[in-house]
């Protein structure tokens, strides 16, 4: 025997805000698990953290992205002092979420192109010379990123029927 959720079930699922916090906080836990797993077996870094919390943005309120960016900030810096990466890391995220009501079209093409540019932002304000230390770069940032980006949304977009 089956067990199915209708369409309207779905949606009461995620209605709490406690709920949609704890569904961004695991989804956040495991992009943040890919990219530790992704830097120790492939030596390089994606930012999927970064990448979850452009796609989170475009599904939960400013108060529940304000404590996913915080948390992300706690777990990315190491050190005591204040940097401009993490400077980054926190305002693009909230420039999604400060703008998504005025993004046009369809929102997977959107997705795309906000997580593309997120990640091509951040490492153009913080590492510059990505782009000229070897070609092969950034490719090898940017297609995973937009990869998880496309699986993450789609999957959320399911669920919030959004």
């Amino acid at each position: 025997m089956k067990f199915q959720f209708s369409g309207r079930e779905k949606i009461k699922m995620f209605e709490g805000s406690e709920k949609r916090m704890g569904l961004g906080f695991l989804i956040f836990s495991l992009a943040a698990m890919l990219q530790f797993w992704f830097l120790l077996v492939f030596d390089f870094k994606v930012d999927f953290i970064l990448v979850s919390l452009i796609v989170l943005a475009l599904f939960l309120s400013f108060e529940e992205m304000i404590l996913l960016v915080l948390a992300g900030v706690w777990l990315l810096n190491w050190q005591r002092s204040f940097s401009l990466e993490i400077l980054y890391f926190l305002i693009i995220p909230m420039v999604v979420i400060a703008f998504r009501r005025l993004l046009p079209g369809k929102l997977g093409v959107t997705n795309f192109m906000l997580v593309l540019l997120g990640v091509m932002l951040f490492y153009t304000f913080s590492n510059f010379s990505i782009f000229f230390s070897r070609a092969v770069n950034v490719p090898l940032v940017s297609v995973p990123a937009v990869i998880f980006g496309s699986i993450l949304f789609f999957g959320l977009r399911r669920l919030f029927r959004f």
